[in-house]
């Protein structure tokens, strides 16, 4: 008699009165608590090994799946994987650690469609960052008035009051007000400097009743929540899996990667809040230069030095011609053609300075994001230009040499199958991503 029959035979009532779920054991040490959390919400679910589990699955028809985690890699040959009956059933199945790798290995091309969906979802971020400023901006702007009426013989003033900062700004985008002059900030062209962090607060409380408004702010913390709890897991998660866990002998188990997790999301957090006061300890216009410096630092580390290194790697994953000294080449060409672009160029309004410009002022553009869009686009041409001439003189590497580490060699007929049907959505995506790039820059 299995295990999944006895299970079944001692309690009839439970498997007959609650949907199952059937628990896929891969060799994790936490599978037991795991059905032991799912049975504490009252649901009925079994633990079987993988080796069992197509007959386990077909015998009990379980309304959901779980995979758990294990000590083996899905890169090693013949690691333990889940029947594919369980994907092909339509059922939804939650993979745990090595669970969720499976799943992954297994489905590759889904795997690849679930960044590109994610993908393409992050593109509408622009226009959730521009439309409210951009009807903020074409409203009227508020301006302080008095009002004179006369009932019944008796004269009334109404007298309508609004900040210097909103009635300075445009529409309901205030301006950013100087502590020292009490008087708007104005930028290099001349014009008041808006504060456009404001703009969907200012059209929630001026557009929403009592109610949409609660609403409204709710929504907005939830967001804010998810995004912050979205950036904590994430420290944990890479630095116990890719810092800590490859540092170590011998492969530690997952409660001690676990408890590793939770203690450099915890001393992350410290070093935001930390960070997050150290913004807040200058004031006023300190402030403002502060953080504007801060994004344009980011800007500029991003344009000078990751966009070489991803032509790089785009090189050596779909080549194999690409050698150390063509990627060498490749990086120093994209560099020099991106600091020469960023100190030939500048954002309107700025001067030369860290914004650019100190070699000369060639070019205007309509801002930093603009510019260094432009730099990231002129370093990569060029890094793939350089390294592309370079490789020609090199020899071909043998594909068993490289297996695994680029595209065309490690993909068997099939993957290549799978690849095509997710390579549209991938192009498409990437030129939405261009024009947007473009018309917001």
């Amino acid at each position: 008699m299995t295990a999944a029959q006895q299970a079944r035979e001692s309690m009839p009532s439970v498997a007959s009165a609650h949907d199952k779920i059937l628990i896929v054991d891969f060799g994790s040490q936490v599978t037991q608590l795991i059905a032991r959390r799912v049975r504490e919400e009252g649901v009925y679910s079994e633990i079987v090994p993988f080796q069992k589990a197509e007959a386990a699955f077909a015998e009990m028809k379980p309304k959901a799946v779980i995979l758990s985690g294990g000590p083996e890699s899905v890169h090693e040959k013949g690691s333990p994987r889940a029947p594919q009956a369980i994907f092909d059933s339509g059922v939804p199945v939650l993979g745990i650690c090595y669970g969720q790798m499976a799943m992954a290995a297994q489905g590759a091309d889904s795997a690849r469609k679930v960044t590109l969906i994610a993908a393409a979802a992050r593109l509408a971020i622009p226009f959730l960052l521009v439309l409210p400023g951009a009807i903020a901006i074409s409203l009227p702007t508020p301006q302080s008035k008095t009002i004179v009426r006369n009932e019944n013989g008796a004269i009334y003033h109404e007298i309508t009051v609004v900040p210097k900062a909103v009635s300075e700004g445009k529409g309901l985008v205030p301006a950013i007000m100087d502590p020292a002059t009490s008087k708007a900030r104005i930028d290099g062209a001349g014009h008041e400097v808006l504060d456009y962090a404001m703009a969907t607060p200012n059209l929630i409380t001026h557009f929403a009743t009592t109610g949409l408004l609660g609403l409204a702010i709710a929504a907005l913390l939830a967001s804010l929540m998810s995004g912050v709890a979205s950036g904590i897991i994430a420290v944990g998660s890479v630095f116990a899996q890719d810092l800590y866990e490859p540092l170590r002998r011998n492969r530690p188990s997952d409660g001690n990667l676990l408890t590793t997790g939770r203690w450099a999301s915890a001393v992350g957090l410290l070093l935001s809040v930390g960070a997050a006061f150290a913004i807040a300890a200058f004031s006023g216009k300190d402030s403002q230069i502060f953080v504007s410096a801060g994004i344009i630092a980011l800007l500029l580390v991003f344009s000078l030095l990751q966009a070489p290194q991803l032509a790089t790697f785009v090189l050596g994953a779909f080549t194999r011609r690409i050698s150390g000294n063509s990627a060498f080449a490749g990086l120093l060409a994209g560099l020099v053609v991106a600091v020469v672009h960023y100190g030939l160029t500048l954002p309107a309004g700025a001067h030369a300075g860290y914004q650019g410009g100190w070699l000369a002022d060639l070019h205007r553009y309509p801002g930093i994001l603009a510019q260094s869009g432009y730099t990231v686009v002129f370093s990569f041409a060029a890094n793939l230009g350089v390294a592309w001439v370079v490789s020609l003189g090199a020899s071909t590497r043998p594909e068993a040499e490289l297996r695994r580490l680029t595209y065309s060699p490690s993909a068997t007929k099939a993957a290549r199958g799978q690849w095509q049907r997710s390579k549209l959505m991938a192009i498409i995506v990437i030129l939405i991503t261009v024009v947007l790039g473009l018309i917001f820059a």
